[in-house]
């Protein structure tokens, strides 16, 4: 177990799966840098470079907070990638018609977030989480005093 800036020991599980969350998120990166060429048309590049910025900046924020002990980034992450599942088979159906390797890069990914997130809602997880929330409070209670 590795001690956390709240000096509580932290999984192992919760420790992997940040680490696979950051390893889709820069695989993520590479993916959409070989699929950019597919988008034509300079309003419509500034737009994904716009969009893409702000995706890769929200799933940043949300991998930190997740690595922080954060349960309501836990939670978010999850309920946002099952709420996205059903459009995966479309996204990775149009990918591999028309470029394999990004497909590929697609379905590690999503290999690797399963994985995360069975991991941070393992028993051992969620108590650690639950404790990571109980400390955060008393921490606030003790500032207010």
């Amino acid at each position: 177990m590795k001690i956390d800036e709240a000096g509580q020991n932290r999984p192992a599980k919760v420790s992997l799966a940040v680490k696979l969350l950051y390893l889709s998120f820069y695989l993520g990166i590479i993916r959409t840098a070989l699929m950019f060429n597919s988008v034509s048309g300079a309003n419509s590049k500034f737009f994904a470079i716009v969009v893409l910025g702000a995706v890769l900046y929200f799933s940043w924020f949300m991998i930190f907070k997740i690595d922080k002990g954060k349960n309501w980034a836990r939670v978010t992450y999850a309920a946002l990638f099952l709420a996205g599942l059903p459009f995966t088979k479309l996204s990775l159906f149009t990918s591999f018609t028309t470029n394999s390797f990004p497909a590929g890069i697609a379905i590690a990914q999503l290999l690797m977030q399963v994985v995360a997130l069975i991991l941070l809602f393992q028993k051992e997880s969620t108590e650690w989480y639950k404790q990571m929330k109980r400390n955060a409070q008393l921490s606030a209670a003790d500032g207010l005093r």
